[in-house]
């Protein structure tokens, strides 16, 4: 039986005290002092873990005012924070052991958009990706862009003066900074914008620590202007935390001071930004991208500083070792052909070179000259292709984007990490850089992965470590300051772009002389050094920067994890922390339950993290969720008890904030294919779920839903009965108090037997199958049922086999078997094994025909895949329909003949576990449609909130209603007639929540224009 784990939610006097001082100030916020919340919170993206005392999601400005304003009085001396935004940063930049505060929950709105003056004001956590999804109609756009600009925060690209692809020409966040506002140390506000020198010299802030700290930052500049030139590197990308060398800025006769240059990289050392006005660019209309294959990166990068006198808009270079991982991503059949070596094969590294002009005639001129370049080069390790098609040009640029999240998927113990990354070098020394960089790991044995900016001189070189060795810490100091020898010997820096963090450790030895001067920057700003102590640079001697070696690393933890444990969780504790599952836009599949409630708690990396945790400390107790989960009748006495526990005690199990993060879960199994780890929760879930319900009770609504398959004959049997559980007031008033669940949906009134003796059916059994002929073999076709559409959408079924018959095809339709989701989905493991066991005998016996089989709902048919192909060893060859179908239009028997005027157009909207297999799935949908002479848009959309049954749990009807008003609402409100949905669960949503018609099938709008292209045949043959 899983045992009692600890909570460790006991808040401690001065916490406690703490929180009740915020409260009576007026702090509107959220504060989170539990396990789970602080457990999410203890990593971000580097190898780093640090458990913070307690979280803090502000709501305004005025809430962290009220923070450092609390936290100034004298009992509260020793809290300190850390500002926090989209926590994707490498090195450790946002941990802390003190208080995290969270701008990304509630302050994340873009307040003004003025596209007059190339301008828009933000909140500190508004996502770069939303914001230029905003500006994007304007023609404009925030220029930095970075890899991880789907969930990256404005505050947070602020903090690490982020840049990324593009900066050679646009340069980086602080570029582009109007001003900002700003909370101080003593929690008052701070307006910064450029100002003249008379100004500055003229002005008598009001308040005192602001007032002093700018003229101490000015006396700075001004008295040690050498020192500041001789120490700050001359590279684009030194990225350097107080930017002294670029405050004071020449303008005319008169010079200016931008002190948001000051904030731009101080990763929350100074002040904690809240707000800013940004500069939007416009967007380049005029671009062409190029792509080259090389045999190995160093000869990539030495050919691309050829390129680079040419002054492209960026040139992005990816390693044999991303690309390697790549060709196992579902984006690799997108772009294959393009990056084809002269020879054929698959190349050793591969550049995208982009280039701009401000027309199509200076953008030709521009190609031609590249064109030229590269012919002038070209032998037998260069191959280079034009792209001209948009779609190849962003799957490229996304291929790129993803090398972080790639390089994580590499298998074995040992993975590559970040924490000599970001190196950056003169652009004329980046290939011979790069070139001793390997001899340096080559000679440690390591593997490493290389992809980054080479037209910035900017390469993130990331070696494969196992992070659960605890000789680990020693490899990251030896190789660190191995690096950062080399790097000081080709004149660059180690923080070339992802800011400082723990590697602030190497800044003395950087700055040399000029150390002393930034310390007293922070002495000015941040007397008592409570914002992100130990990052950047102390205030005074006696304190003292965080070493690369001195954090624990998130292998320590996980080494408290049994190996079996560990390996029957496959990739889940991989998550590196890359937070691609942050991912801001309502339109992508993953992952809803984070997009509806807007908590990191339920994202997949949040879920990862408790997951480890609560592995972890079934470690300590020598507890492996390898071994079978034993729940017996014995057991419920003990379970009675730790429910009613659970219900009353003060320290509750820590497994029960587990259960509420896994509860919200919708099951999309988004993670398992977007994630680039392939962390797959839903599975994860189920393992969970197993092992919790040894202790404690099951809700009666699992019993209901995991048997559902079996109990729907019986209630088809009498309808009466379910009739009124659906229907009736009181019914529904009993099946939300009994069972929990509300708004079920009404048994088919065709039953399948009924539009049978309408339309006869071939039934898949022996005797039929033995009768084809080898003529009609290959037009043959088996469909297999599903409980939910046989039960509730018989017409579905009906219409599939009269639409597939009219197609041509010779179909016959399977034996409704049961499938068993409900139960893997709940953890009843045994029960799916044996259901899954008892199905693939039935679908076994089927295949020797050699006939396809497809099923109808998509969900159910992937399932075959994913699920049963773990219990079984093998995966059941059960295809979507749109799969077979693209595979066998050269069968299609059937093509609309005559148009008579505008083609009515359909939109389809698919199931989000659909379509997070890849864009071939909706690409086949349209091929299939237009050979067939109809005309289709497959829209792109998140998970519609119902999710199998999800949907109908009584507890998660505001996620459920959330997640679809946040993607799909909007849709069916402006296509209320011309709407097809792949997934019997989602037309289901659409029919409580779209106040409209229930949609179709798109086999079912099929059936009905071929009948209507037919009728139209008919007449003008007879007219």
């Amino acid at each position: 039986m899983l045992p009692h784990l600890n909570n460790n939610t006991s808040i401690d006097a001065h916490a406690n005290q703490f929180c009740s001082a915020l409260k009576k100030r007026g702090f509107s916020g959220d504060i989170e002092l539990d396990l789970a919340n602080r457990a999410v919170q203890s990593v971000d993206n580097s190898i780093y873990q640090q458990f913070p005392s307690g979280i803090l999601y502000p709501r305004s400005h005025n809430d962290i005012s009220i923070i450092l304003l609390t936290a100034n009085q004298p009992a509260f001396a020793d809290i300190v924070f850390a500002a926090r935004g989209g926590a994707t940063g490498t090195n450790g930049q946002s941990l802390t052991s003190g208080w995290v505060i969270d701008l990304s929950r509630h302050m994340n709105r873009i307040l003004e958009i003025n596209v007059e003056g190339g301008w828009a004001r933000v909140q500190a956590g508004v996502v770069k990706d939303a914001l230029n999804n905003a500006v994007k109609q304007h023609g404009l756009f925030f220029a930095p862009d970075l890899s991880t600009s789907s969930r990256a925060t404005i505050g947070g690209m602020i903090n690490t003066d982020a840049s990324g692809q593009g900066s050679a020409v646009y340069g980086k966040t602080s570029d582009h900074i109007i001003s900002t506002t700003s909370v101080l140390s003593d929690g008052s506000t701070w307006h910064c914008q450029s100002m003249s020198s008379d100004a500055l010299h003229r002005s008598h802030v009001s308040n005192k620590l602001l007032d002093t700290a700018l003229r101490r930052v000015a006396d700075i500049v001004d008295q040690q202007a050498q020192l500041i030139e001789n120490s700050y590197p001359k590279l684009q990308r030194a990225v350097t935390g107080y930017d002294l060398a670029r405050i004071r800025q020449q303008q005319a006769d008169c010079p200016t001071w931008d002190f948001n240059r000051l904030i731009c990289g101080s990763e929350g050392t100074l002040a904690i930004v809240t707000e800013a006005i940004v500069n939007l660019e416009p967007i380049a209309k005029h671009t062409q991208l190029f792509v080259c294959s090389y045999n190995t990166i160093v000869e990539a990068l030495h050919h691309n500083e050829r390129l680079n006198q040419f002054l492209p808009l960026s040139i992005e270079t990816i390693d044999d070792k991303v690309i390697a991982l790549a060709e196992k991503n579902i984006l690799w059949n997108e772009v294959k052909s393009l990056v084809v070596c002269p020879g054929g094969g698959v190349p050793g590294a591969i550049s995208f070179i982009e280039i701009m002009a401000s027309d199509e005639e200076k953008l030709s001129a521009e190609v031609a000259r590249f064109e030229d370049c590269f012919e002038s080069t070209k032998n037998q390790w260069l191959n280079y292709q034009t792209l001209h098609k948009p779609e190849d040009r962003a799957n490229l640029l996304a291929l790129r984007k993803k090398a972080v999240g790639l390089l994580g998927s590499m298998q074995g113990q040992a993975r590559p990490v970040p924490f000599v990354e970001d190196v950056a070098v003169p652009t004329p020394y980046l290939a011979d850089f790069i070139t001793d960089f390997k001899q340096l790991l080559d000679r440690h044995h390591l593997t490493y992965g290389i992809f980054g900016h080479a037209d910035a001189g900017v390469m993130h070189v990331r070696p494969a470590l196992n992070l659960r060795d605890p000789s680990t810490i020693n490899m990251v100091r030896r190789i660190s300051d191995e690096v950062f020898s080399l790097v000081r010997r080709y004149g660059g820096v180690i923080w070339g772009e992802h800011g400082k963090g723990v590697r602030s450790e190497y800044s003395p030895a950087t700055f040399g002389e000029l150390y002393p001067y930034l310390q007293q920057v922070k002495q000015a700003f941040d007397p008592h050094n409570k914002l992100n102590p130990g990052k950047i640079a102390t205030p005074n001697a006696e304190a003292q920067l965080t070493k690369i070696d001195e954090l624990s690393t998130r292998g320590q933890r996980d080494n408290l994890i049994s190996v079996e444990s560990w390996e029957a969780m496959a990739e889940l504790p991989y998550c590196n922390g890359n937070g691609t599952c942050f991912d801001w836009n309502p339109n992508t599949t993953l992952c809803p339950s984070f997009k509806a409630s807007g908590q990191r708690l339920f994202s997949p990396k949040g879920r990862s993290q408790l997951i480890k945790e609560w592995l972890a400390q079934l470690g300590e107790k020598h507890y492996n969720v390898n071994t079978a989960p034993v729940s017996s009748i014995w057991h419920l006495p003990k379970k009675i008890m730790n429910h009613f526990l659970a219900k009353t005690s003060q320290t509750p199990d820590f497994s029960q904030q587990v259960l509420k993060s896994m509860e919200t879960c919708l099951g999309c199994k988004a993670c398992a294919t977007q994630c680039p780890i392939h962390v797959d929760i839903p599975a994860a879930r189920s393992q969970f779920y197993a092992h919790y319900y040894t202790r404690y009770l099951r809700p009666v609504r699992h019993f209901f839903i995991a048997h559902l398959e079996k109990l729907l004959p019986i209630v088809a049997r009498t309808p009466r009965v379910y009739q009124f559980a659906t229907e009736s007031q009181w019914g529904r008033h009993l099946a939300e108090r009994l069972i929990g669940l509300v708004d079920l949906p009404p048994l088919s009134q065709n039953t399948l037997q009924t539009l049978a003796g309408r339309y006869p059916m071939r039934v898949a059994n022996e005797r039929n199958l033995q009768r084809l002929d080898e003529s009609e073999r290959p037009r043959a076709v088996i469909i297999l049922q599903d409980s939910f559409n046989h039960y509730f959408d018989a017409s579905v079924v009906a219409d599939t086999y009269q639409c597939i018959e009219r197609l041509g095809f010779i179909p016959f339709l399977a034996p409704l078997v049961e499938n068993g989701k409900a139960l893997n989905v709940l953890g009843y493991e045994k029960a799916f094994a044996k259901t899954a066991q008892n199905t693939a005998a039935i679908l076994d016996t089927l295949s020797k025909y050699n006939i396809p089989m497809i099923g109808i709902d998509p969900s159910i048919t992937l399932s075959y895949r994913h699920e049963h192909a773990k219990v079984l060893g093998y995966a059941p060859p059960v295809m979507l329909l749109q799969e077979w179908l693209i595979d066998n239009l050269k069968h299609l028997q059937w093509k609309r003949q005559h148009h008579s005027g505008k083609s009515e157009q359909a939109i389809l909207l698919l199931h989000c576990t659909e379509a997070s297999q890849g864009a071939q799935t909706a690409t086949q949908w349209e091929s299939i449609f237009n050979r067939l002479g109809f005309s289709l848009i497959v829209k792109s959309t998140g998970c519609c909130g119902m999710a199998g049954v999800f949907g109908l749990e009584r507890k998660n009807q505001s996620l459920s209603k959330r997640a679809y008003q946040l993607s799909w609402q909007q849709i069916v409100e402006d296509h209320p007639n011309a709407l097809l949905v792949t997934g019997f669960s989602c037309r289901s949503q659409i029919s409580r929540f779209g106040h409209t018609s229930t949609p179709l099938h798109p086999m079912q709008w099929l059936l009905l224009h071929i009948a209507k292209a037919d009728r139209e045949n008919e007449r003008n043959l007879l007219n």
